[in-house]
């Protein structure tokens, strides 16, 4: 195995560690959609939520930037002599279009969180976040997951045909990757979400204790 196959494994168990943690720390944000304002006002009266969705935030911003290493690593591991290169080289732009999403909603998942958090550490009035204004950016991010959802899906799909194909893979991956594919096309929730580190995770490991260099 050489380095950049070691370092792409690292990157996608940091991916799974950081997404789920985001993930679990971001709580009821983390799939919010059509709730109402008061909804959105009580849960940031809470100062535990107010620094779980700052610090989730930011895990989870972590987690996009990991996501393109990973991803990078996975596509190194096939050969483009078994398989059709093209598709392959549609998941690179989707896996940054995925990152990019990723990040931002992030970003609109935690800003007014960190904002709160951050206002609490330096003594100064909390920003005016209030009535919608306090409910649209973490309704935002959540569609923007899901868009970050369906491109996920589309890369996770042309990896398994590939990796199919190609054989560098493990089947048992290969298959795994399949059911994330349909878990985030049929149903883009909070809960769907966590298979992505489960696939993530497998697929480091995978690629962890691969004895043979990529092509």
């Amino acid at each position: 195995m050489s380095d950049t196959t070691r370092a792409a494994g690292i990157c996608g168990v940091l991916f799974a560690i950081t997404f789920a943690v985001g993930g679990i720390l971001l709580g009821d944000l983390f799939g919010s959609f059509a709730d109402s304002d008061e909804t959105f006002t009580e849960y940031y009266a809470s100062n535990s939520n107010q620094n779980g969705s700052a610090l989730g935030g930011l895990l989870l911003l972590i987690s996009g930037i990991a996501f393109l290493p990973f991803v990078a690593g996975l596509i190194r591991l096939i050969d483009p002599k078994q398989t059709s290169w093209a598709a392959v080289q549609l998941a690179v732009p989707l896996s940054y279009l995925a990152a990019g999403l990723i990040v931002a909603a992030a970003a609109a998942l935690s800003t007014v969180g960190f904002a709160r958090a951050f206002a609490d550490i330096t003594g100064e009035s909390p920003p005016p976040f209030q009535g919608s204004s306090i409910a649209v950016l973490p309704q935002f991010g959540y569609v923007l997951m899901v868009f970050a959802g369906w491109a996920l899906a589309v890369v996770l799909a042309i990896l398994a045909s590939v990796s199919t194909r190609a054989r560098s893979m493990p089947r048992a991956v290969v298959w795994l990757t399949i059911v994330c594919v349909g878990l985030l096309v049929l149903a883009p929730s909070g809960g769907t979400f966590f298979a992505l580190p489960v696939w993530s995770l497998a697929s480091s490991v995978a690629m962890l204790r691969r004895k043979t260099p990529e092509a």
